[in-house]
């Protein structure tokens, strides 16, 4: 002999009262694996079709600097499938957040260019995380003609075996663009630039479109005094 239990209002309710936690938790569960199954299986462009930029601080309005990227990525590096933008916080060595977050990134190897506040720039570029731009300038591939590099420069952390202990020394180089001189940034994007440095990172994995992101950004963003520009569009009285 079966036991029937008729479904109806009463018996409906009595059910979920007792088992509405097993459907919200099969809800979640099953969230939970879709998106599993997707961030494994969607498909990531390869280190050398795409260009990740990472830049500390506020910023006004990042669909105008996104849209800048992706008119840069058609009209010069059409090989390269995507420019991505990624906003970190901005905080002293003493907010621990901000800092782990910035040390998470490096630590993993993300991120092809880092626009930095100048005491997360030289901290990391004494750890010899970013490259010596020195090279680049002198190959005519990056443009930094007007701009002064010398706040860029920095000495790389040796280990000192006698006394057991991180100094630092060595010859200071070029790991860093100071920002300062990209007006650009600040008028058309509303990056405060003033304190900001970029660098590239020695992990990028794809130096040569890297570079000529890096040279177009500088190109776009670098605003010469009022004197330079009447002479460049011969105006000047």
């Amino acid at each position: 002999m079966k036991l029937r239990i008729p479904i109806n209002k009463i018996t409906l309710k009595h059910h979920f009262t007792y088992n509405l936690w097993k459907y919200i938790l099969l809800v979640i569960v099953s969230i939970f694996f879709v998106d599993i199954v997707y961030s494994t299986t969607a498909y990531r462009s390869p280190e050398d079709k795409r260009i990740d930029i990472y830049i500390q601080g506020a910023i006004s309005n990042q669909s105008d600097i996104d849209d800048l990227f992706e008119e840069m990525r058609i009209d010069f590096l059409p090989e390269v499938e995507v420019i991505r933008s990624a906003f970190l916080l901005s905080g002293s060595q003493d907010d621990m957040y901000a800092a782990q977050q910035l040390t998470t990134y490096l630590a993993v190897g993300e991120g092809d260019l880092y626009l930095l506040e100048a005491e997360d720039f030289k901290r990391y570029a004494a750890q010899g995380v970013f490259i010596d731009l020195s090279q680049a300038i002198e190959d005519g591939i990056l443009n930094t003609k007007g701009i002064d590099l010398s706040s860029g420069y920095v000495a790389i952390q040796e280990y000192d075996m006698e006394k057991d202990r991180v100094v630092i020394g060595g010859e200071k180089r070029l790991y860093g663009i100071p920002a300062a001189s990209l007006d650009g940034l600040l008028s058309e994007f509303g990056i405060f630039n003033q304190d900001l440095f970029i660098a590239m990172t020695v992990f990028n994995g794809n130096d040569e479109n890297v570079l000529r992101f890096f040279n177009e950004l500088i190109n776009r963003t670098h605003r010469e005094s009022s004197e330079n520009q009447l002479v460049v569009e011969g105006l000047k009285p």
